[in-house]
């Protein structure tokens, strides 16, 4: 197994969005809004300790293998192969971005809307697939900048160091990580790769 550390720097917004699984409890629970227009909801879709922000590791598996189906071999891709021997050490990811205080005490309608701050709450229309209605979503957003290192290995048995990188470098071109990748956030470059 070939040990790979990399540092990655986004150059658009970072969006939070996490699956919260109280959610589904059947117990009832405080609304601070309506359906569909709940202002405290990113406090329940973020990953923080305390002020600290971070991205679990487990999104890099998933992040850097769509970034593995643009590297050709043959007549298809290096993603089967990547996926079946990647492994991501790094637990939490850290990023260089704090939240101004501890959630408890942070109040959404204090939290900065302005885009250009390093840590905004960022408020838009979303369209209910199920429904076809829209709904409002509060983010947690983190502007062009966000930074954090990664640790990871694979089996350079199937997979060369130059493939590796190649994929490294395409998921953050092409596939990104957080939520609304498809409309282009969570774009990163890729900087000190070392291998060991």
């Amino acid at each position: 197994m070939k040990k790979v550390t990399f540092t990655i720097k986004g150059i658009t917004p970072y969006l939070y969005h996490k699956f919260n699984i109280e959610q589904l409890s059947n117990k009832s629970k405080t609304k601070s809004g309506s359906a569909g227009n709940d202002p405290e909801e990113w406090k329940t879709t973020i990953w923080n300790e305390g002020k600290r922000l971070f991205i679990p590791g487990f999104y890099f598996f998933s992040c850097i293998c769509a970034g593995a189906q643009y590297v050709k071999q043959g007549r298809g891709s290096i993603a089967k192969k990547l996926a079946g021997c990647l492994l991501i050490k790094s637990d939490k990811c850290f990023l260089n971005r704090e939240l101004e205080e501890a959630i408890e005490n942070c109040e959404t309608e204090n939290m900065s809307k302005d885009s250009s701050r390093a840590v905004y709450l960022d408020i838009r229309g979303v369209k209910n697939p199920a429904t076809k209605g829209k709904n409002v979503r509060y983010r947690l957003a983190l502007s062009p900048g966000w930074e954090t290192d990664v640790e990871c290995e694979f089996d350079d048995t199937v997979i060369s160091k130059e493939e590796f990188k190649r994929a490294l470098e395409a998921s953050g071109k092409f596939a990104g990580i957080g939520d609304a990748r498809l409309i282009g956030h969570g774009r990163f470059e890729v900087y000190d790769i070392k291998f060991s």
